[in-house]
């Protein structure tokens, strides 16, 4: 099936709202919800030329066939990636930046509150995030798997560390050559107790 740009464009949308869908089903430990949602992300995923050829591309690379990998590379870049990068809504001016290089990796991440699906007087808070990956290094790499510390406050003194892992990122393991990138954009839902909230110092308190 060949699709437009625009057809492109809406189907991303799509799997990205899906996705950000699925981040909150999991923590809710709604997991049936959650492989629903995983299915038909991929599902979603299958139509678009750009993730098959990827998908070929990471069979390529592990089975050494360069010169394959090579063509389904420029295939990919004549193709272009068609997800759309979220922007940091940012009327509270709640922003946090990290810029990191690792073994030649280097990793800009931009973290931001998002107030609309938000309920704080609940003790929901709802976080954006864009990452960008870029591969420094002069040999190809494969992001394949990801782990997050999230730390949130239980008490004002104490606190709890929720360990998130999985493969690859928003359901995919994006192959990098030399100085290539990839952006993508998710959601992470916090909670925060109630009796937390209300010994909250004024101070620290949004209206």
């Amino acid at each position: 099936m060949c699709l437009s740009e625009d057809e492109r464009r809406l189907l991303w949308e799509k799997i990205e709202d899906l996705d950000s869908e699925m981040n909150v089903a999991v923590s809710e430990e709604n997991y049936s919800r959650a492989a629903e949602l995983r299915d038909e992300i991929a599902r979603l995923k299958s139509t678009d030329p750009y993730s098959n050829a990827e998908a070929e591309l990471s069979i390529a690379v592990a089975n050494e066939r360069y010169e394959e990998a090579a063509a389904l590379r420029k295939k990919m870049k004549e193709l272009a990636l068609a997800t759309p990068i979220t922007q940091p809504a940012d009327s509270l001016g709640i922003k946090a930046n990290s810029d990191t290089v690792t073994r030649g990796v280097r990793i800009q991440t931009v973290g931001f509150y998002l107030p609309d699906p938000s309920s704080p007087s609940d003790g929901r808070f709802m976080f954006g995030y864009n990452v960008t990956i870029t591969n420094l290094n002069n040999e190809t790499c494969q992001l394949l798997s990801r782990t997050w510390l999230i730390k949130t406050r239980v008490t004002p003194s104490d606190s709890k560390t929720q360990v998130v892992s999985g493969s690859g990122v928003i359901g995919r393991q994006p192959v990098l050559g030399p100085n290539e990138s990839f952006t993508y954009s998710s959601l992470c839902p916090l909670s925060l107790d109630e009796s937390y909230l209300r010994n909250l110092p004024q101070d620290r308190v949004r209206n």
